[in-house]
Formats: C-alpha cells, structure tokens, sequence
C-alpha cells in the first residue's frame, strides 16, 4: 500500500495521535508520508517519518491545524475543505489547498491537493475571505456560526455584546437554543452579568469547511 500511494499525486500523510500523561492530545506523529507531500514540504521522507505534525506546520496556524485533527478523531468528524491557504514554513510562498482528513485507529489521514501548482491566484482568494470575513464580523444581527454537534464555531462581534460573553468564552460551548429552519423563533437571553435580552433567531444550513 506505501509503495502505491508513493506513485499517488495528491499528497497523503498518516498520523498518530501523541498524548500526555492524563490521555489528552497534545500532537501527531507522522507515521507514513507519501513522495508527494515530500515534495510540497521540500524535505526527504525520512527527514519528516516518525517527527511530530507540529513542526511541519507553521506555528501561526498550529492552533488551527491541531483544531481541525483533534476534532477528527475524538469525535470520527470527517474534514473537507476546498480552499485552505497555507503559508510554508520559510514564510516566502503560499499554497492554495483542497484538503481531507478523517479518522484512522488512534490517528487520522490527511489527503490534500496543492491548487496554486494549477495556477489558481492565492492572493484572490485571500482578498475575497478577508472580505467575507470583515462581512460577518461588521454585520448588524448578531450572527453564530454551529456545527452539526450544536458546538458554537463563529461569532461576530454583535453576538458578543448580545451575549454579553466575548468570542472566546462562546466557541466551543453547546449553542442551548432550540431553532426552526422555517419560521424565525423569539428568544430570551441570559447574559454573563444575569440581565436579560430578547431577540428574534432565525437559522438556516449552510455549507460549513466540510
């Protein structure tokens, strides 16, 4: 199976969880790399096998990386998504990534495509997000983004001063209203400092990075 994915043209890595003493996960070992992310990364494989994810990885998007990897394989939650922009580690280019991951044993598999090698322009993309971005956050409603777990993924500032809890505090946590994809629904919110708000939710699916 090594010796053909070796032959494969999207790159293909296999990872172990690492863990501390109390069993939380702190890191991956890359256990097999195929020749192709060799190549994106510019080190020889046996220069990457068995070394952790983290150095890899710029360490500006560690955090992010590590996210998406725990959230894979404590909860089996299969990753897409189409457009990642990655920073090498010598900080000069950028890389435009199709990229999956899912669950393995006690690791994962991460499969991506390098998009920019087929000349798709990275700094497009990246205007058009930091756009999205500065939407979300600047829009007048209070606005969550939820995974398909009810976990809070996203808010924008609005949501903070409704909430009366910063970003941080809510990411993360279970989103404990009960919504209607229909008909909009009236709320009452307890905030942080136990006043109460009153607002009117409506939701609706959208296509989330997988």
């Amino acid at each position: 199976m090594d010796r053909f994915l070796d032959f494969v043209l999207d790159c293909f890595v296999k990872c172990q969880a690492v863990k501390d003493t109390e069993q939380r996960i702190v890191d991956f070992q890359i256990e097999f790399i195929n020749a192709s992310a060799c190549e994106f990364f510019s080190v020889p494989k046996e220069k990457i096998t068995g070394n952790l994810l983290s150095s890899l990885v710029p360490s500006a998007r560690f955090t992010e990386i590590f996210s998406i990897c725990t959230e894979v394989v404590l909860n089996d939650h299969y990753f897409e998504k189409e457009s990642l922009i990655y920073d090498d580690l010598s900080g000069n280019s950028k890389h435009l990534l199709n990229i999956r991951a899912a669950k393995q044993g006690d690791g994962l598999m991460v499969v991506w495509r390098d998009l920019s090698a087929l000349g798709i322009d990275v700094s497009q993309l990246e205007k058009s997000e930091l756009q999205f971005r500065q939407m979300v956050t600047e829009y007048t409603d209070g606005l969550f983004v939820i995974d398909s777990a009810g976990k809070i993924i996203l808010v924008n500032f609005k949501a903070e001063k409704l909430f009366g809890k910063s970003a941080a505090e809510l990411r993360g946590t279970r989103f404990e209203y009960s919504f209607d994809y229909k008909e909009p629904k009236e709320i009452t919110i307890l905030r942080k400092d136990s006043t109460l708000a009153f607002a009117e939710m409506k939701a609706v699916k959208i296509p989330w990075e997988g």
